[in-house]
């Protein structure tokens, strides 16, 4: 089993705050990126693991590399266990480094590893699911609304749980909801 993807992205924003304009005077960044993930399955498909990778170059911050690992065991036809282990990197924008009101062009990426842990429930019309989830971010990009300027915080740990539940009660009717807990 083998997938191959082909993904591009384009950009194009308007807007106006303020009684001013925004002007890059000819700035631009570029980021080239190749991403590749393998997916495994064994034991008749009850366990599956998903591993991939990233590496970016970015005009401005140069090179780097993101990773993710997502197995997962089938211990019935109704439960299923998973977990993750990525990291993340996500470079500021060019409006979070040169805008003239509320830029900062001494931003850094932000850099982040992230932890999941969960069960999953099916049914015939409606599933469910509990995940613990854990992220370590560095130079998190954030926007103060005191001096309206973006920012660097220096680090961040998040730990919470999530619920998610998804009913079809008709063809033409389907529910969800979740729910999230942070502490």
């Amino acid at each position: 089993d083998h997938r191959w993807g082909n993904m591009s992205q384009y950009y194009y924003s308007v807007s106006s705050f303020g009684p001013y304009l925004s002007q890059f005077n000819d700035t631009s960044m570029n980021q080239f990126s190749v991403y590749g993930s393998l997916f495994l399955h064994f034991l008749d498909d009850d366990l599956n693991i998903e591993i991939g990778g990233r590496a970016n170059d970015h005009s401005r911050y140069g090179g780097n590399s993101t990773f993710t690992f997502n197995p997962s065991y089938r211990l019935s036809d109704r439960f299923r266990v998973f977990g993750s282990v990525a990291s993340g990197y996500k470079a500021p924008t060019i409006y979070q480094l040169y805008d003239v009101f509320s830029g900062n062009p001494e931003l850094k990426p932000e850099r982040s590893v992230n932890y999941e842990a969960g069960i999953q429930q099916t049914g015939k019309k409606w599933s469910n699911r509990i995940v613990y989830f854990f992220r370590d971010i560095d130079n998190g990009l954030d926007f103060d609304y005191n001096s309206f300027v973006y920012f660097n915080f220096v680090k961040q740990k998040v730990h919470g749980v999530e619920y998610e539940f998804t009913a079809q009660p008709t063809d033409k009717l389907t529910l969800s909801g979740n729910y999230t807990f942070l502490f």
